[in-house]
Order: structure tokens, then sequence, then C-alpha cells
């Protein structure tokens, strides 16, 4: 019950466009077969909080050039969770600031995010990445919430279920 009132909580804030920045960095101990780490923005936030055994580094609101200068630097697990793309600008140099992220992740499987349809030239450069290193992509228009962008929380469960057990 904690762990859904948390999640609850988050994904309402993460959905709110008045909300205060929220963000996580959890480490777990990386290293197993199962391990997993998520990256990115209020999207993978939330993704975050319905794996909490997974690893994350994630803040509402970010670009994608704006993560790459927070990220620690090399990311091994064995699946790795990645939405970024969706608050950048149309020409803010997504696939460029994408394609080096992803030069640093060492993971078996790697699976993005795709931002919402309307934001097509994210959603391409985020598609020309995962095509370009063999990695999956996943669409979740059909989870939005009201503001087109990011899932109720049922959308979220659905996206972690799915996510975890591709």
């Amino acid at each position: 019950m904690k762990q859904l009132i948390i999640t609850a909580l988050l994904v309402a804030t993460t959905c709110t466009a008045q909300a205060e920045t929220t963000e996580v960095n959890r480490q777990i101990l990386l290293g197993s077969a199962d391990s997993c780490y998520v990256l990115g923005d209020s999207i993978a936030l939330g993704i975050s909080m319905s794996l909490p055994q997974c690893s994350a580094n994630a803040k509402k609101g970010i670009t994608s050039s704006q993560f790459l200068q927070r990220f620690p630097g090399a990311v091994q697990a064995h699946k790795v969770i990645i939405s970024l793309g969706v608050n950048d600008g149309a020409n803010a140099g997504t696939q460029r600031n994408l394609e080096a992220l992803r030069k640093h992740i060492n993971s078996s499987q790697v699976v993005w995010v795709l931002p919402n349809a309307k934001y097509a030239h994210q959603r391409a450069a985020v598609q020309a990445v995962a095509a370009e290193f063999h990695d999956q992509a996943k669409a979740v228009d059909q989870y939005a919430s009201t503001d087109g962008i990011h899932p109720t929380l049922n959308g979220y469960r659905t996206i972690s279920y799915q996510l975890a057990n591709r």
C-alpha cells in the first residue's frame, strides 16, 4: 500500500504542469543477470517508480542535452530503459545527443520509450537511434493521460510490467 501511495503521488506530480521539479537518482547494486536501469525524463521517472528493483536516473522536464551533462558515464545492466527527447525542441540535436548517450550503455537489452506521436521530430530521432543500435522501441501513446504526454497511473503500471517482462 505504501508503494502504491508513493507511486500515485509521483505520477500525479509528473502529470501536473504546476508541480515542483521531481527527480530520482537511485542506485541498486548492479551486476546480477536481472539488473536494470531506467534513464531519462518524467516518463522514465514514472516508470522507475513502478520498477523499484531498477536503478534510476530520471528528472522531470529534462532535455537530452541536459541529461548528457548530468549523466554519470558508463552504464552496465542487463536491461536499460530510456525515455528522452520529448522535452527537446525540434532543432535541439536530439538524435546526436541520444547517440552519444547510447555509446556509454553496455547492455544486452536496451528499450527506448518513444515520445508521443504528436512530437514527430523527437520520435523519429529516438526511432533512428534505436534502429542504429539494434535496440527495441516501445510506443506508449495508448496509455496517455489527458495531457497527451504522460501515461495514466494504470498506464505506468502496464508499461512497467511490459518492459520488465520483455
